[in-house]
């Protein structure tokens, strides 16, 4: 009996979700253009912080290593709060979520185009980087939602589309708008733009159904996810610049790996814990974030190595130091959706590993660089990681997300966006570390070339271990299929 009164309540959920969706997804495009259009404002926002950053050090009066506690807060708060938006979501609703993010990410917006001193403007920077991670903990779950599930691959692409065209034109539109209203524009031009997000969530995102809104939000586990995140990251941003022994960087550590473990405790014991680890038993969904952390953590150091390369080493401009630089999210945004169709005939495990292969081998390449190397052999190299992050992110996306129950994919989504940030944050420290640590026992003249030789080889190789990860989930794990269907 308990058996057919739990497949009645299935039927009953099921049926109750299918006549609330139905007008959506007779035209599910415009849900997709919704949440692809807030991934775009948020990443053109980002952009826009880097850009207007040394404007900002100069009105404020701060230095170089002040002004950069801006992105390093937002990498912070992003890292953080991205599980606790993703629990949110899944009890409360990811139209709710998103909405109240987008809105939030306006606010946030505003408060900074309008800070009277610097420490005004970190906190308006973080109300707009917990917005973002809102917005992210659920752009792609309510994509798997509303798409039927032999597009999903293909959806999927289109929204990573959104995010790397508005990284790529984020700065330019940025640059424009400060050349009208200084730095403050670079700010407030997207507020308009992320209301209209917001007003457009409300009216064609889907209703949001069997939120799980009487559980209890785990507020320990919050904290400890908190001081874990942040202690450990900002070890890892800062440890070459203070030593890996000092006290500071030591000290962090510790309370990172204290924190991390009174967190997974906690996770195991609480009766509603903010990330189900049970969740990890899945293949799929092992497989696809820990490779996501091996992908990420190569395919985010040629932005960091490269502008050595070109400005320092070979006298580049900055302007024609950025167009190539540009490439890789210009390459991805075009490789994304094909990868998303590749994805919903071929499954994502051959996809993933050739994209980690590819990502480490551009690495290995742009470290074989000489140091008179023309523009075009650079470019190439670029392209070569751009395909690899586009091949790899759709269908590692998609996989992850249909190995999970629906009503963990908001966590899904939200874990998805952390092991991003954390590979970039692991891929800069590894190559600041060969780089600052190699250039110790070059020759001046030779450091620069020599040092970042050694540390993209160094990312590279760490980087090709993800070809393996990406293939333990099993040669059957597919972006059509349901939890119950994806390879354990």
């Amino acid at each position: 009996m308990a058996e057919v009164k739990n497949a009645a309540g299935w039927y009953a959920g099921v049926m109750t979700e299918t006549r609330a969706n139905a007008p959506v997804r007779g035209r599910w495009w415009l849900p997709l253009l919704v949440a692809g259009i807030g991934s775009f404002v948020s990443a053109t926002g980002f952009g826009a912080a880097g850009l207007a950053l040394p404007r900002i050090a100069e009105v404020f009066r701060i230095d170089l290593a002040v002004a950069q506690w801006v992105p390093l807060l937002q990498n912070l708060v992003m890292t953080s709060a991205l599980l606790p938006a993703g629990w949110l979501a899944d009890r409360i609703g990811t139209r709710r979520i998103f909405t109240v993010g987008t809105l939030l990410y306006a606010a946030g917006s505003l408060a900074s185009a309008v800070a009277p001193d610097f420490l005004f403007l970190l906190a308006a920077r973080a109300v707009v980087i917990l917005g973002t991670s809102m917005a992210t903990a659920t752009s792609p779950a309510i994509t798997i939602a509303v798409v039927p599930a032999e597009r999903r691959g293909q959806a999927l692409g289109w929204t990573v589309t959104f995010t790397y065209v508005g990284l790529a034109v984020g700065p330019a539109l940025a640059g424009i708008a400060m050349a009208l209203g200084d730095w403050p524009a670079a700010f407030w031009f997207v507020v308009p733009f992320a209301l209209g997000v917001a007003a457009a969530a409300g009216r064609w995102l889907p209703a949001d159904v069997g939120a799980q809104g009487n559980r209890r939000f785990d507020a320990l586990g919050a904290i400890l996810l908190t001081v874990a995140v942040g202690a450990l990251l900002l070890a890892l941003t800062q440890g070459s610049g203070w030593g890996w022994g000092s006290p500071a960087v030591l000290g962090l550590v510790a309370a990172g790996v204290a924190a991390s473990a009174g967190f997974v405790a906690r996770e195991l014991r609480v009766a509603d814990p903010l990330l189900d680890l049970r969740l990890f038993r899945s293949r799929v969904f092992a497989s696809a974030n820990a490779s996501a952390i091996l992908l990420y953590l190569g395919g985010w150091v040629p932005p960091f190595l490269m502008p050595f390369f070109l400005i320092d080493g070979q006298g580049v401009g900055p302007a024609q130091a950025g167009l190539l630089l540009s490439l890789i999210p210009l390459t991805t945004m075009v490789t994304a959706p094909v990868a998303g169709m590749l994805t919903d005939r071929w499954g994502s495990t051959g996809l993933t590993a050739c994209g980690v292969g590819l990502v480490a081998a551009g690495l290995g390449l742009l470290g074989a660089l000489a140091p008179t190397a023309p523009a075009l052999d650079v470019a190439w190299r670029l392209v070569i990681v751009g395909i690899g992050i586009g091949l790899f992110t759709t269908p590692n996306n998609a996989a992850a997300l249909v190995a999970v129950p629906e009503r963990s994919r908001g966590t899904a989504a939200a874990l998805a966006g952390a092991t991003r940030n954390i590979g970039m944050a692991l891929g800069v420290a590894l190559a600041g570390t060969v780089y600052v640590e190699v250039s110790r026992l070059t020759a001046p003249a030779d450091a620069p070339f020599v040092a970042i030789r050694w540390a993209f080889w160094a990312v590279a190789a760490v980087t090709a271990s993800g070809v393996a990860v990406s293939l333990l989930r099993g040669r059957h794990a597919h972006a059509g299929r349901d939890a119950a269907g994806s390879s354990r």
